[in-house]
């Protein structure tokens, strides 16, 4: 998976695109149905699947001394992740 950092990286990208956007604080289930229908829709395409997510989670912004996260490592069935 090819780490992206700016919307610059991502208009290079000429696939047809599929996204999914969220916090992803965690590899649950829900996560990854929404991370596997954005995989199979692109794979429907003839596309790429692409994650969006945050590097710090909205509440670190909105509320600092709530809580912190780490951004998930694991390595899942997209090629293509934007923080």
């Amino acid at each position: 998976m090819k780490q992206l950092h700016s919307f610059d990286e991502l208009r290079q990208i000429k696939d047809t695109k599929v996204y999914a956007l969220g916090t992803f604080d965690g590899i649950h289930r829900g996560h990854q149905r929404v991370i596997r229908k954005a995989v199979e829709e692109a794979a429907s395409v003839n596309g790429v699947s692409i994650i969006i997510t945050f590097e710090h989670h909205p509440l670190t912004i909105l509320h600092q001394n709530v809580f912190r996260r780490g951004l998930f490592k694991k390595r899942l069935w997209i090629p293509f992740l934007m923080i």
